[in-house]
């Protein structure tokens, strides 16, 4: 409690006093608990005295305590402070380790102060996976057996299970089984929980040092990808299962390759025997996350297997949101009910969002090769979704076209797309209630822009324009909410793609406006875009000279702008841009001069005077 609390200062001292002590009873501790095995392992020690039990439980405690206090100092430490004591601490943590047995409640203190020290040493800790490892991988070697059984119906049994130790009863979804009534031995459950995690930890922060426990994870971790005991062991398995591919690439992008292959077959019986959309979501993230983690390009048929995988998953999610329908139109359907429905219907556009994700994720591998499979059977259900009366599937149709067109770039399959899309987004942002939809809406016309040529655009140009600038001002009120703000932030970003895509004249005519709208502070990711795109038309004379108005009439907007995205920092944009924010703020500042200065704040208001006076100063120094 005092480690964490302190300062680096304080901290530095409590370390050098404690740590020594500390390690004083870990070594005895451990001594203490290497003996009691050797006791145990022999039959006249076997039966214990009741204090000698007392006493065994007290220095269990001990241990697992002082574990947990290295772990804590050692995670708190600099490298330079925890290194001179690395080799003796691991030394004793591995023999205490392999002393105190499987089922120790030691082994998770000491599991938990390994993953400290390897934040602290970094790369440094990989001459220590020699210790930590096989241990994880011994928890993977649990037989089903050993976590879970079927209970029959009758109650009284029921009750006996539930009262062994570390077993929980539970009604678990068996698709094609229906509800069944299993023991589970959670203890084993959260131990392999535990090891999947830190073995994707490991590949993931070591990836060297981890390259000769690559194989025998990937066979341990894989099959529990679709491990249908528990979904407290299968997501972790699936976390960690694009880090072990990952590492692989790493090491070889032919082993990575092959790796995912292997792994394939696993995805896909997870996501076909999922019943929880929420699961299905981890999934399907992990799917893609693990695409994009190889270098070698995918095969048209491994394409189509899962390209056919995501069309069923979306059928199905189709399948149940009709069911959620049904169920929220009948009148007998309590609040609390209701409340529930809904959260599966969000769960489903969630789960919508992750197959998008595995969409792009096989354009970005192969390109054109998936654009051909994509519009055999995916572009029509995205499609589909734009005439839907539901706001999450037209959101969903923009999104996934949207997405196709940017990942897959201009081709003649994109320009046809975009010719398609282009009027049905204009109309969704001029006339949609809902505010994803017109976020979606605004976003596409801003891909499209890009996709399509400035004669195939220019007879939407006029009509994009108002549409964009209605999204914009929809979200400029303060009270709105961060939702229309993300949505205005995402209008205001395909404003300056229609301006680029349209030319000097569309430029002329949109620029002058557009500043004002500036600076873009909800969606994140698309404020940085806008900024950077703000500096990038500023170093073209022409775009500059209308972004700074005749007479420079803007200087004292551009300024306020300048200043805020500069005092925002790098949550509104990179680290590039800021520079060149500061470089213009410098200049304008030697040309302005203290009087001219001292004018512009006039035409502030207070908040934004503060900024840029803030700004200034810092600048000056």
């Amino acid at each position: 409690a005092v480690s964490g609390a302190a300062d680096e200062a304080c901290f530095a001292r409590v370390y050098h006093m404690f740590m020594p002590v500390v390690m004083r009873v870990l070594q005895a501790a451990r001594d203490h608990t290497v003996a009691q095995h050797r006791k145990q392992s022999q039959p006249e020690g076997r039966d214990m005295a009741p204090r000698s039990l007392e006493h065994d439980l007290w220095m269990q405690e001990l241990v697992s305590n002082t574990v947990h206090c290295i772990g804590v100092l050692a995670g708190l430490s600099s490298r330079q402070m925890f290194e001179k004591d690395a080799k003796q601490v691991m030394t004793l943590l591995a023999t205490l380790q392999q002393a105190s047995g499987a089922s120790s409640p030691c082994q998770e203190r000491v599991l938990e102060a390994f993953t400290s020290i390897s934040h602290t040493l970094k790369e440094g800790f990989g001459p220590y996976l020699t210790y930590t490892i096989p241990p994880l991988l011994r928890v993977l070697e649990t037989k089903d057996e050993d976590v879970y059984h079927s209970v029959p119906e009758d109650e009284q049994e029921g009750l006996d299970q539930e009262g062994k130790e570390g077993y929980e009863l539970y009604i678990i979804n068996v698709r094609g089984l229906g509800r069944q009534r299993v023991a589970v031995n959670t203890i084993k459950i959260d131990e392999m929980a535990s090891a999947c995690l830190q073995l994707s930890e490991y590949a993931r922060n070591l990836p060297n040092a981890f390259i000769p426990f690559l194989q025998e994870s990937a066979k341990r971790i894989f099959p529990l990808v679709s491990y249908q005991a528990s979904p407290r062991v299968r997501l972790p398995a699936v976390q960690a299962a694009p880090s072990i591919i990952a590492c692989a690439t790493s090491k070889a992008p032919s082993e990575g390759f092959q790796l995912l292959m292997v792994s394939l077959k696993h995805y896909a019986r997870a996501i076909e025997e999922e019943v929880e959309p929420s699961y299905m979501e981890v999934s399907l993230m992990s799917l893609s996350e693990a695409i994009d983690g190889v270098r070698t390009q995918l095969s048209a048929d491994t394409c189509e297997s899962i390209d056919k995988l995501c069309c069923e998953v979306m059928k199905n999610s189709l399948q149940r949101r009709a069911e959620y329908k049904n169920r929220l139109s009948d009148e007998s359907v309590d609040d609390e009910e209701r409340e529930e429905i809904q959260g599966d219907i969000d769960a489903e556009t969630k789960m919508t969002g992750a197959v998008i994700e595995v969409v792009k994720s096989l354009l970005r591998n192969t390109g054109n090769k998936y654009l051909n499979i994509f519009s055999r059977r995916l572009l029509g259900l995205f499609s589909g979704f734009l005439r839907h009366p539901l706001p999450a599937l037209q959101n969903a149709g923009l999104c996934c076209l949207s997405d196709v067109m940017e990942v897959a770039g201009q081709n003649p399959t994109t320009i046809k797309y975009a010719a398609k899309l282009t009027p049905i987004a204009v109309q969704k942002c001029k006339s949609s209630d809902s505010v994803d939809v017109r976020h979606s809406a605004a976003y596409t016309l801003g891909v499209c822009a890009q996709i399509l040529s400035r004669q195939e655009f220019g007879q939407y140009y006029r009509e994009s324009v108002v549409a964009l600038v209605r999204v914009i001002e929809m979200g400029s009120s303060p009270t709105q909410g961060d939702d229309h703000g993300a949505a205005a932030d995402n209008a205001i970003s395909a404003l300056a793609k229609v301006a680029v895509g349209m030319g000097v004249e569309a430029k002329r005519e949109i620029l002058g406006r557009w500043l004002f709208y500036l600076p873009c502070n909800t969606d994140f990711e698309e404020a940085k875009k806008v900024h950077r795109q703000l500096c990038e038309f500023l170093s073209n004379e022409h775009d500059a000279k209308v972004l700074y108005g005749d007479g420079k009439r803007n200087t004292p907007k551009l300024l306020s702008v300048f200043a805020e995205v500069v005092e925002r920092g790098e949550q509104i944009a990179d680290q590039e841009t800021i520079t060149a924010i500061r470089r213009h703020i410098i200049t304008l500042l030697d040309q302005l001069g203290p009087n001219g200065f001292e004018k512009i704040l006039s035409m502030l208001d207070t908040e934004q005077r503060r900024r840029l006076q803030k700004v200034a100063a810092a600048l000056r120094k």
